[in-house]
């Protein structure tokens, strides 16, 4: 489990960093939004979909970087990210998120009573895990490249470890229970981005179409892959997934879009759809970034029932906050 005052220590932690390896290198020459705002796993992205660009307002000739907070308020859980990135000379993106799933009482209580525990056993339940992430830029520019249909392509890793995988339950955890076979696993994608200037009605348009590789459950926070007798089909081995986001700039600093990003739904025990939500993103400034959302996030475990788990839809508000430099 971890523990509020811990998730702020990080937050704070990673936010100095950052100001300070910045500040040194004088960061800061790109235009408004063009460094996207930090994905649910800490890369430079829209909510849920990492894009082709770069974290921060450097350019070439620069280092720069961001830091973050999300949070995702569902109906019987809450997802918080805290993070940081860093941008390399406007090519390589270093990055690192620490997500916590936090499990309403309404989910763990039948929980508690099936498997006997003591009353209130497994209340304030967490399951949380670190994404260490790097991207690098291979072809293009987003935005500058306007006499080309081609986009900005960019490769990226994202390994991810699950520090709950044995423990939530003080006996076995969550993802252990469910099916999952592993508390790690790695995540390889290819971001491909493209900004049409006035080109929603003399509106800019940013499209983004992400091809990953991953064996994640529930983005990792239910573990990796699955036991053979956990699986839907096959040995949960990795498959590729499709992720894509649109977003229109109403003006030069407020920008309506959505995504849509597609899951593994490996085990049995725990159906996944797919991830969509519809955003609103406000920047001021260059330095920061606001993101309010509706988004949905297919199915989570809701309890046991006489069929066994039950599931319910994960809808609810995404509020987020950048500071790049």
């Amino acid at each position: 489990m971890i523990k509020t005052g811990k998730t702020r220590l990080i937050a704070i932690a990673m936010a100095t960093f950052v100001m300070l390896s910045c500040q040194a290198a004088f960061a800061g020459g790109r235009l408004l939004a063009t460094g996207g705002v930090t994905q649910v796993e800490g890369s430079a992205g829209a909510g849920i979909v990492p894009w082709a660009l770069i974290a921060g307002t450097e350019t070439q000739d620069e280092i720069g970087g961001t830091a973050f907070y999300t949070h995702i308020a569902l109906p019987d859980y809450g997802i918080d990210v805290v993070g940081a990135a860093i941008g390399i000379k406007e090519r390589v993106e270093l990055s690192y998120a620490r997500q916590t799933l936090s499990i309403g009482n309404g989910i763990t209580n039948p929980i508690n009573t099936a498997l006997g525990l003591p009353g209130g056993t497994l209340n304030g339940t967490t399951i949380s895990q670190d994404v260490f992430g790097a991207k690098i830029k291979l072809y293009g520019n987003a935005v500058y490249d306007q006499t080309t249909m081609l986009p900005q392509i960019s490769l990226g890793v994202q390994h991810k470890v699950n520090n709950d995988f044995k423990s939530v339950l003080g006996i076995t955890g969550v993802p252990e229970v469910l099916g999952a076979k592993n508390a790690s696993g790695t995540d390889f994608y290819l971001a491909f981005t493209k900004v049409f200037i006035g080109g929603a009605g003399g509106l800019n348009l940013v499209v983004n179409g992400t091809i990953r590789e991953t064996n994640a459950n529930v983005n990792g926070l239910l573990g990796f892959g699955c036991v053979a007798s956990a699986c839907k089909s096959g040995t949960g081995s990795y498959s590729t997934q499709g992720e894509g986001s649109a977003a229109v700039f109403l003006n030069p600093q407020t920008a309506v879009g959505g995504e849509y990003r597609m899951m593994p739904d490996q085990l049995k025990a725990s159906p996944e759809d797919a991830w969509k939500d519809l955003f609103l993103a406000y920047f001021p400034n260059k330095e920061l970034a606001l993101v309010l959302a509706y988004a949905s996030l297919g199915n989570l475990p809701a309890g046991i029932g006489p069929g066994g788990i039950t599931k319910e839809q994960a809808n609810g508000l995404y509020l987020s906050g950048q500071i790049g430099f």
